[in-house]
């Protein structure tokens, strides 16, 4: 899941750091030839840790992301955090690092290695999916504002995402109480999924305002020159 999450970042994770006049940052262009190495570097790593490497393989993993965003969005790190979602990019992938690198450090020691696991389950994969799927319904329907009008209840949904995580990890550690913090730990998470639905999901039925003003601008033109195109002279 890393390779296509670096492809849909080489697109979308610019848009997250916007300039002063709203231009995407600045980033550096992902050849086809590079997205290829990069993606098969990566499954390679997954190959050898199923045989042999199952230490060094995730190892060499998450230098490669991180070789990877620091070389082609170098503004996740000194780029200014404008808003709420570009705090869920930007913890999500430190998170992404960390919990590919990290557990590699517990090998003797299973049920911590287990246990900071869920950093790149929940902390990653989780915020990425909230962070991304708000920045592009928000986006198409043309209320991408209401990340900044409603702060608090990103904060809320990025509070909750983080308190899942931290009963999920404290539950591997502590037997006595792992059942009701697993409890706990869903009982969070179906929150922040719920929160999140009422403040964002409902936008998938707005309508993209640019393509509505594309077919608009279609109807303006006369009828008889969207049947018949002027002739470009050869």
């Amino acid at each position: 899941i890393t390779g296509p999450i670096l492809g849909i970042g080489s697109i979308l994770f610019a848009r997250f750091f916007p300039a002063g006049d709203g231009t995407p940052a600045r980033r550096r262009p992902l050849s086809v030839a590079a997205a290829a190495i990069v993606s098969l570097a990566l499954i390679a790593t997954y190959i050898a840790q199923a045989f042999y490497f199952s230490s060094s393989a995730p190892i060499l993993r998450g230098l490669i992301i991180l070789a990877v965003l620091l070389y082609y969005f170098p503004f996740l790190l000194w780029r200014r955090t404008p808003d709420n979602l570009s705090l869920f990019l930007r913890v999500a992938l430190a998170c992404l690092v960390v919990g590919i690198l990290v557990p590699t450090m517990f090998e003797r020691r299973p049920i911590v290695q287990s246990a900071l696991k869920h950093v790149l389950f929940i902390g990653s994969y989780g915020l990425l999916i909230l962070g991304i799927g708000s920045r592009v319904i928000l986006g198409h329907s043309g209320n991408l504002h209401l990340v900044k009008k409603l702060p608090r209840t990103f904060k809320l949904i990025f509070g909750t995402v983080f308190l899942a995580l931290l009963t999920r990890i404290v539950a591997d550690f502590i037997p006595t109480i792992r059942v009701s913090h697993h409890i706990y730990a869903a009982l969070a998470w179906i929150l922040a999924v719920g929160v999140w639905s009422w403040a964002v999901l409902h936008y998938v039925r707005t309508p993209d305002p640019e393509d509505d003003e594309g077919e608009h601008e279609e109807n303006d033109r006369p009828c008889q020159e969207r049947q018949h195109p002027p002739k470009v002279p050869t």
